[in-house]
């Protein structure tokens, strides 16, 4: 894997501070349940994202022995999870239109899909042109 040029490591976190001062105007000028399940489930998406990244040397080398096959499923699987929080937690605030679907394994036959085909379609790429986590990201 490529090393990340330094300036797009900045360019990374320079979009996740605008990102967070996005939501956080939206929440203030905003305060609906929707909202709230916006923000509370891009933030613990944001978090997943880091604790994976934090604990990468555990999983990684159980992906390397099989690649394509490993990232897939971990795309996947990671997809699915974070369909189940958005959903979880318009559930819990009583919001509605954030999840594709009220109910869980019909939002995941209208999701998954499309996340398996980009999921495939990122990893054969990424396996031809090594891509920096930044990015990736």
């Amino acid at each position: 894997m490529r090393r990340s040029p330094r300036w797009l490591c900045w360019l990374v976190i320079a979009g996740i501070a605008w990102a967070l001062a996005a939501l956080g105007i939206s929440l203030v000028s905003d305060r609906s349940p929707r909202n709230l399940t916006l923000v509370i489930s891009i933030i613990a998406s944001g978090l997943y994202t880091l604790l994976l990244f934090a604990t990468r040397r555990a999983w990684l080398p159980w992906l390397a022995r099989r690649p394509v096959a490993g990232a897939t499923a971990l795309g996947i699987f990671n997809a699915a999870l974070i369909e189940a929080l958005f959903l979880a937690v318009q559930t819990a605030l009583g919001a509605d239109g954030v999840a594709a679907h009220r109910n869980l394994f019909m939002d995941w036959l209208l999701t998954m899909p499309w996340y398996a085909g980009m999921v495939w379609i990122f990893v054969r790429v990424q396996r031809r042109e090594r891509y920096s986590a930044a990015a990736v990201l």
